[in-house]
């Protein structure tokens, strides 16, 4: 049995309050969320589940120089 290819779907990127993001599909149900995670020195964010779970933490890469 061959799998199926990906198909495409419409989400919408809302911005939020206090640097959040909201991702929804069209009927406006909750896919992801992206909150700040600030942590010593570096600006991160965490991506959640629609139920508040962490999925991946995002950093921003910091160039340094030799």
């Amino acid at each position: 049995m061959m799998a199926q290819p990906p198909q495409p779907i419409e989400v919408i990127v809302e911005k939020c309050p206090c640097r959040n993001l909201m991702i929804t599909d069209m009927n406006h149900k909750i896919l992801l969320k992206v909150k700040p995670y600030n942590k010593r020195f570096h600006c991160q964010r965490v991506l959640l589940d629609p139920n508040d779970n962490p999925i991946a933490k995002l950093r921003k890469k910091e160039f340094e120089y030799a």
